[in-house]
Parts: structure tokens; C-alpha cells; sequence
């Protein structure tokens, strides 16, 4: 992609990197819908979901275009109760909007973030003057490669700090719920026991709405794993200052505590699947550094050809 953009065609004519990048991604979701319609197309000449020769328009939603959908909407975390706040947002934002292609692309992204952003600066600085656009053009991007992954690796962290947040406020209201986030976010090395032990209290428990919460309770309170976890919960919730995290909650409204905490699990795994990749594309004799500086030098020469660095 980047030599596509660096060597673009006549018409159309490419000058954002971030341009290059949206319209492959529209490319490709193009070409996966086409690929669906032909699957689609097959399905009709054996009679699935016909209504009166044509497919029912629910069934073809749901099986061409839904398919193709790779955004998920997490802006939501920011409103009410305020799970992040939008700086702790914005650097997952891209990832969150292209979960499967962020991974395809991992570099490209990565370029997006840094060298997308300083395109930005360029764009504006020549609307004032040319002479901006020169010390604008001589100054190196504000953040490197590595910045990125650092600000990525924060958001995780963000995501985890959260999750202890919400684990404390369904523990304070003995919510049955509090078993889920204690599987997926307490500790690791209480995880395997615990599933164990919750398997034992389902085959020894006759009535499926019998309340585990007292006896989880208490079985986490033997463990010192488990007490410092909870010790650590309670804190992050008395320091968070957020909009729906300042007081406990009423239990009629914990769902949407457990949907947030789903939604950040979904986070920290796209986050941690694209770190990944990103370790992947890398190679083992590639380093991050030697990445940013080769690009450094391809961006800024780009970047020359196509701005100028004339003063008035």
C-alpha cells in the first residue's frame, strides 16, 4: 500500500496516505460484498430463503451485508456512565473501526497514526504560509512508531483499570454477575480453581436460581490472591472520578456496568490481537526503530514532492 501511494496512478489522484488507506479498505469491503452476493446467488438456485423467486430482504441484509461490517461502535464508552474518557479513546479509535483489517495491515495503520497525522500538520501549515510549511516540513512527527504501541499498550491498561472499577461496584451489590468478571478479569491464578469450583456448585445445586454469590464470596475471601484483588478493586473505584463511577450504582441498572465491561474485553483483545500482528510484520532482525526511520525518510521525501518547502 505504500508504494501504491507513493507511485499512485494519474487519475485518481492520491496526495493523503489516509485517502490510500480508506479507499482500500472500501475495496476490499466492495469485493467481499460481491463474493457474498455470489454466495447469495447460489443459495437462491437451490431455493434458500425465497420469496416469490427473490431472496427475503432480511436473509440478504444479514448474509451479504452484515458480513462485510468491520466497525464496531465503542463510542458509547464515553458517554454515561463514563467507562474512558475520549483521550483514553482516540488512540484505539482506527483499530475499533477495522478490527480484521488492522490486523491485515498492521504497518499501515501504524503509518496512519503517526505519519496520517503529521500529513495534517503539513495541510494546515500551507493554508497559512509557505514559510510555516518549511519549519513544519523540517520538524520531525510529533510521536515515533513505538509511541504508538506505547499509547496502545495504555489504552489496554486503561481498559484493565476499568474493568476492576466495575468488578468492585457488582461485588458491593452482590450482583450474580460478579461471577463473570471475576472469571475474565481476576486472577490469573485463581482462574483454573475457580471454574472448578463453579462447575461443583452447579452439580450440587438443584434449583438453577439458587444465589452463588454469598458462597463465592466467600470462597474468594480464603484466597490472598483473591482478597488483594478485591483490595485493589475497591481503591480503583474509590480514586475514579468519572460520570457513573463517583457512587454505587442502584442494581437495577448494573446491566449497563456489564455491558461496558464486555465491550472493553472486546478492546483489550483487538487491542492485544493487533499488537501481535504488528510483532508478526516486524520479524525477528526488525525493530520498530529501524521501521520508523526508513519511513521517516520515505514520508518526509513524499511529503516534499508534494507540498514544496519554498519560503515567501
Amino acid at each position: 500500500m505504500l508504494n501504491f501511494w507513493l507511485q499512485p496512478p494519474a487519475q485518481p489522484s492520491y496526495i493523503k496516505f489516509s485517502t490510500v488507506l480508506e479507499d482500500l479498505l472500501d475495496a476490499v469491503a466492495a469485493i467481499e460484498i460481491v463474493d457474498n452476493t455470489l454466495n447469495a446467488d447460489n443459495a437462491s438456485s437451490i431455493g434458500n430463503n425465497l420469496v416469490q423467486g427473490e431472496l427475503a430482504p432480511d436473509w440478504l441484509q444479514s448474509n451479504v451485508f452484515e458480513q462485510v461490517t468491520d466497525a464496531v461502535d465503542f463510542s458509547w464508552l464515553c458517554q454515561s456512565p463514563k467507562f474512558l474518557t475520549l483521550a483514553q479513546y482516540q488512540p484505539m479509535k482506527s483499530l475499533l473501526n477495522q478490527t480484521k483489517m488492522c490486523q491485515q495491515l498492521p504497518l499501515s495503520f501504524m503509518r496512519l497514526a503517526i505519519f496520517g497525522a503529521w500529513q495534517s500538520v503539513l495541510v494546515q501549515a500551507k493554508r497559512k504560509s509557505s514559510q510555516i510549511l518549511a519549519n513544519k516540513l523540517s520538524q520531525p512527527p510529533a510521536r515515533q512508531h513505538q509511541d504508538y504501541i506505547n499509547e496502545l499498550a495504555t489504552c489496554e491498561t486503561q481498559c484493565k483499570q476499568v474493568q476492576a472499577v466495575i468488578a468492585y461496584i457488582l461485588y458491593a451489590l452482590r450482583s450474580p454477575l460478579f461471577a463473570g468478571i471475576l472469571l475474565s478479569q481476576g486472577p490469573k491464578i485463581l482462574q483454573q480453581p475457580l471454574k472448578k469450583w463453579l462447575r461443583q456448585q452447579v452439580a450440587n445445586t438443584a434449583s438453577p436460581e439458587t444465589d452463588f454469590f454469598q458462597p463465592l464470596q466467600q470462597w474468594l475471601l480464603q484466597h490472598a490472591d483473591g482478597r488483594a484483588w478485591l483490595t485493589q478493586a475497591e481503591l480503583a473505584f474509590k480514586n475514579t472520578n468519572k460520570m457513573g463511577f463517583k457512587t454505587l450504582p442502584s442494581l437495577a441498572d448494573v446491566q449497563i456496568y456489564q455491558d461496558g465491561s464486555e465491550a472493553l474485553t472486546q478492546c483489550q483483545q483487538i487491542i492485544e490481537r493487533y499488537l501481535v500482528a504488528i510483532e508478526r510484520a516486524m520479524g525477528e532482525k526488525t525493530s520498530l526503530t529501524e521501521i520508523y526511520r526508513s519511513d521517516l525518510c520515505i514520508f518526509s521525501n513524499r511529503f516534499t514532492q508534494l507540498y514544496g518547502a519554498a519560503s515567501d
